[in-house]
């Protein structure tokens, strides 16, 4: 029994001791999170595979948060419920997208934006969550270019096949033998398209010679016609003078003209006095008028 005793309380301590070092590889292994975490919403019309309870919450690419919980929301939406650390600068304008982390298909909450005029976005006073507004994922971006891309190509394809129809390849042989056409008709009239050519450089040389011409004619009609102004203005003075001086004539002649005629006037009515008596008694161009006869008591 005396050699006994030391080997259980040898075992006794081996065994004290690792469980004390188990403790102490648990404690110093452990994750003791004291910080504070808020509660906020992101809601989204997107696929949220591969974002599940526990998937991380990124801020610029660093870890502040983690996913509470993935529910629906309506029959359109997708609420995920997230926790983030308090004192991360999450805004009004701060947009929550969906991310993918490498080639392994983890999904993560990818926080962007913000700027620094805007004001930080919190939780209600009741713990109500904050709601994030959400952004379209690379995938969303990705599938929706795609799709206006395949549109167009199909669009595209249409186009082609209308144009390559049968009645549009008759058409464009038909316009193909034209050009040959016209193209072998201009090839003989080679000549004299190069003769009109020279015509051309001809006629341009000549430009600077018959623009001379053109304003040497030019300043002489100019002269010619300045000194059609003179004299024409020179012919209104005369008349004008003409008309001055025939007024003042007729005004002149006008008095000695009616004392004319009034002498005139009088000389035709002693003139008619004298042919009326003539033809009384003719005899008085001989003798002269008779003596009058005395009147009654002379």
């Amino acid at each position: 029994m005396e050699s006994r005793v030391p080997y259980a309380i040898v075992g006794v301590f081996v065994v004290l001791t690792l469980t004390a070092l188990v403790g102490l590889g648990l404690w110093l292994g452990a994750d003791v999170d004291t910080r504070r975490y808020l509660p906020y919403r992101v809601l989204t019309t997107e696929s949220v595979t591969g974002v599940n309870r526990g998937s991380f919450v990124r801020y610029r690419g660093v870890v502040v948060g983690r996913v509470s919980s993935v529910r629906l929301f309506d029959a359109e939406q997708v609420a995920i419920d997230l926790e983030i650390v308090e004192g991360t600068p999450v805004k009004v304008d701060t947009k929550a997208t969906i991310a993918s982390q490498g080639l392994t298909g983890l999904s993560y909450i990818e926080l962007s934006g913000g700027s620094a005029e805007s004001p930080p976005l919190l939780p209600g006073p009741d713990g109500r969550p904050a709601v994030i507004q959400s952004a379209p994922s690379l995938m969303r971006r990705l599938d929706v270019a795609l799709s206006q891309n395949l549109e167009q190509v199909a669009g595209v394809m249409q186009q082609l096949h209308k144009l390559l129809s049968d009645d549009n390849l008759a058409n464009l042989t038909a316009t193909m033998a034209d050009a040959r056409r016209f193209m072998a008709a201009l090839a003989a009239q080679e000549k004299r398209i190069d003769a009109l050519a020279a015509s051309f450089e001809r006629a341009a040389a000549q430009m600077p010679e018959l623009a001379v011409d053109g304003r040497r004619t030019l300043n002489e009609a100019q002269a010619l016609l300045g000194e059609l102004q003179q004299t024409a203005a020179a012919l209104r003075e005369a008349t004008v003078t003409a008309q001055e001086e025939l007024q003042a004539a007729r005004r002149r002649v006008q008095p000695e003209a009616v004392a004319a005629l009034q002498r005139l006037e009088s000389s035709l009515m002693r003139l008619e006095r004298l042919s009326t008596s003539l033809e009384e008694r003719p005899q008085r161009l001989l003798w002269g008028d008779p003596p009058e006869r005395p009147g009654p008591g002379e």
